[in-house]
């Protein structure tokens, strides 16, 4: 298992300004949402999460999102890998991975907050296509060798202050609407052109293998209720089966079938809690044959059995519950 060890690093990268924006974005953050939660903002896309408890461990989708850790620190293990961060820590995802998530440091005092926006891949794959030309140039500025799907980079201040200023047009409805969507286009430009940016361009060029596997996680997150076979996925975006398992492990962390299986349980758990389905119905709606079977794999994900977890999700605080009934936003 890898471990990427970054807690209290990254307020040293910042600026007397970037930090002053961190703190003034807690203040502001604290006194729009009072309780924990992942709340969306007026921004399409723009969204808060604050926690109060340490340890607060869950599982569920990290999307293609770009966030800051404005106060407090977390745990994300993806596949094999850990990365720990906190304050003044940008984290970027460039295409859905599972992952397992803990609030290392959070109180009601001193809360674990992250703000963060999801990617657009219609814009960058039109930015791309703009800077095709300069691609050369841009490479030799960019150091990261990294081109997995989630990435703890060196903090960029100029994403942090435009994710403020989203923050800031979220609270406008006439900002929100005409400012916006301006302002995240800079935004998008800003990722590609920055340290982070080869991992993107790998994702979102077409028929990079990156790009490839992209394509086979979004069949696979659209039909995960399916059965499949491996290479006929691996003959749909057309690579050879060999180079798709070892690339789709490189990216996700793990196999096929096993990012099918974590599709399935975390559907599951969504249809326990706002449908009020019983194990063995979410087990057979999700593509599972055998209800057993599934207990067995959820208990493994979740150490405890699904009518527990359930149980235990509904009586937990409105954060808990929130992040069991849907699809993992990137929690910053």
């Amino acid at each position: 298992m890898g471990e990427h060890v970054s807690l209290c690093p990254y307020k040293r990268y910042l600026s007397a300004r970037g930090l002053s924006t961190i703190e003034t974005l807690r203040k502001r953050i604290l006194a729009l949402v009072p309780l924990p939660g992942v709340v969306q903002l007026g921004v399409p896309g723009l969204a808060v999460t604050v926690r109060t408890e340490e340890n607060a461990t869950g599982c569920g989708f990290y999307e293609p999102s770009i966030g800051f850790v404005i106060s407090g620190s977390k745990t994300s293990v993806i596949g094999d890998e850990v990365f720990h961060y906190d304050a003044g820590a940008m984290i970027l995802t460039g295409m859905d991975v599972p992952s397992a998530y803990c609030a290392m440091r959070a109180s009601a005092a001193d809360p674990f907050i992250g703000l963060h926006m999801r990617l657009d891949a219609s814009v960058l794959s039109e930015l791309l296509v703009m800077l095709e030309p300069q691609l050369a140039e841009i490479d030799s500025r960019i150091c990261e060798d990294d081109c997995l799907a989630f990435a703890v980079p060196k903090p960029d201040e100029s994403v942090l202050f435009h994710l403020e200023r989203l923050f800031n047009c979220a609270q406008d409805p006439i900002e929100s609407k005409y400012m916006a969507p301006l302002i995240s286009r800079e935004l998008h430009m800003q990722l590609l052109l920055g340290p982070a940016g080869r991992m993107l361009r790998e994702i979102f060029t077409k028929d990079t293998l990156s790009n490839r596997v992209g394509r086979a996680v979004s069949w696979l997150r659209e039909n995960f209720e399916k059965p499949f076979d491996a290479d006929e996925l691996a003959d749909m975006v057309h690579m050879a089966p060999s180079t798709f398992h070892r690339h789709f492990k490189a990216v996700t962390q793990m196999s096929p079938l096993q990012y099918q299986k974590r599709l399935r349980l975390t559907a599951a758990q969504r249809l326990m809690m706002t449908e009020g389905l019983d194990a063995a119905t979410a087990a057979y709606r999700v593509g599972y044959r055998s209800p057993a079977q599934f207990s067995r794999d959820y208990g493994k994900l979740f150490n405890e059995s699904p009518k527990r977890h359930v149980r235990r999700l509904k009586a937990g605080d409105g954060a808990d519950a929130a992040s069991a009934q849907a699809t993992e936003a990137l929690e910053h």
